[in-house]
């Protein structure tokens, strides 16, 4: 329920899930020699391609600008193109990086994202709303990020968010 839709094969949307439990809201030191987890704190991030309840890919609505700015003490907050919203994430194991051309359901780090709140606005346009919506259910249902190519990817099995830095 975006603007218009990718064609996923395009996309990185695919994905793998982890059972991992997540223990900490740092990157995990026990990474592979030589590869550090990129550093998400003070970045702004402008989503650029979402996954809707039926598989596809899609863009956020045109005059909607969906954020995610992630700080040092586990926390994420940004808008949903209509609402404001907060959240706590926590992340465990290595940092796998993302190679150019291979994907494996290893890219990245397990990650959990809980909501801690959101504003209750009403939105401009419907459309917005539903959005919204899908968004969180994406944000929330987030096993994996990792960072390829300079844009931020947030996923799951059933899940998919792509970012680009705010310049």
């Amino acid at each position: 329920c975006g603007g218009d839709e990718a064609d996923p094969t395009t996309t990185t949307g695919d994905a793998a899930t982890t059972g991992a439990p997540t223990t900490s809201s740092a990157p995990d030191t026990t990474e592979a020699p030589g590869i550090e987890a990129p550093d998400l704190a003070g970045t702004e991030w402008v989503l650029t391609f979402y996954l809707l309840p039926d598989g596809a890919l899609t863009n956020p609505w045109p005059g909607s600008e969906v954020t995610a700015r992630f700080d040092n003490a586990a926390a994420i907050s940004g808008s949903t193109g209509c609402n404001e919203y907060s959240a706590d994430f926590n992340v465990s194991g290595p940092y796998d990086e993302f190679e150019d051309g291979i994907r494996d359901e290893n890219d990245g780090q397990a990650v959990s994202i809980s909501l801690t709140g959101v504003t209750e606005r009403a939105c401009e346009e419907q459309n917005w709303m539903e959005q919204e919506g899908e968004f969180l259910d994406n944000l929330t249902g987030t096993t994996h990020w990792f960072v390829a190519r300079g844009t931020l990817r947030l996923r799951s099995d059933t899940t998919y968010l792509e970012f680009e830095p705010v310049s």
